[in-house]
């Protein structure tokens, strides 16, 4: 993991094809050439990528990095589609592309954060969390310097992931879409905090 991912920062940096992928930073409201970038080990999945990486091919890669500082899985959102002869469309692709879940050691979604190797420190000094919803609310959110902020991932919000905030702080903001699978997503996580004994605000 940690040979791939320092492949994909020097890809972001040096690739001939990265400005497309230097674009789309910009358009996300961070600066390619910024602290964020380097804090979060930003890198880029170039077209001719295949093997066990290939389902990230032609894509922002966001590392996700537990709290011990170790990569443990990757996060590749796609770019724009490049422009297609005239008449055809240009294939659709998902946003996202995840590596699977590890059942047994390296990496479960049920108790990870994105975020939260580059936020433990700050929530210790400030004595509490906020908890956003997506990788790039985070990316958003340090590029205009706020340090505290995490981003569970998995499809739902898991005892794993209150326990492991729980050694940080009691203390949660959730700061999540104010739509229905927003508010949702609020609820259910709010309860799981209150259970683990969390102080729950948002």
């Amino acid at each position: 993991m940690e040979a791939t991912c320092k492949l994909w920062e020097d890809h972001l940096r040096h690739h001939p094809d990265r400005q497309r992928a230097l674009d789309e930073l910009a358009s996300l409201g961070i600066d390619p050439d910024g602290e964020t970038v380097k804090a979060f080990r930003i890198g880029y999945a170039p077209p001719e990528i295949d093997g066990e990486h290939a389902a990230v091919r032609d894509r922002l890669i966001f590392p996700v990095i537990d709290e011990e500082g170790q990569v443990v899985a990757f996060i590749g959102r796609a770019l724009p589609p490049r422009s297609t002869q005239e008449g055809k469309k240009a294939a659709v692709v998902p946003k996202y592309a995840r590596s699977p879940e590890s059942a047994i050691v390296i990496f479960q979604r049920g108790r990870t954060f994105f975020g939260l190797w580059q936020a433990k420190e700050a929530i210790r000094l400030q004595g509490h969390v906020v908890m956003v919803e997506a990788n790039i609310d985070v990316l958003r959110s340090y590029e205009k310097g706020h340090r505290n902020i995490v981003a569970p991932l998995g499809a739902t919000f898991t005892t794993g992931h209150s326990r492991l905030i729980a050694k940080y702080t009691d203390k949660v903001t959730l700061a999540f879409e104010d739509d229905g699978a927003g508010r949702e997503a609020s609820e259910v996580a709010a309860t799981v905090c209150r259970a683990e004994g969390l102080e729950v605000r948002g």
